[in-house]
């Protein structure tokens, strides 16, 4: 099973998304919110928070290594987590 990393998306959903056809976090993002309501364990909350493009717009292990970089440290903080 494909790992998701969204906010709100454990064990339980991830499998629930998965098993619908969804393989990674970008395929649910670009879902309709109507479409994750029909899953088992997807709420109105999480469906909305799921697919609002800013809010679920994850940083890439890329990004984070370069904001580290960027402000002079190379230690993760719990925010990269």
């Amino acid at each position: 099973m494909s790992s998701f990393e969204l906010d709100g998306v454990g064990r339980v959903r991830a499998r629930s998304l998965y098993e619908a056809g969804y393989e990674n976090t970008d395929e649910v993002r670009k879902a309709r919110p109507e479409e994750l309501l029909e899953l088992p364990g997807i709420g109105s909350t999480i469906a909305e928070r799921l697919t609002d493009k800013e809010l679920s717009q994850g940083r890439s292990e890329e990004n984070k290594k370069e904001e580290r970089e960027e402000a002079g440290s190379n230690q993760a903080s719990l925010a990269d987590f």
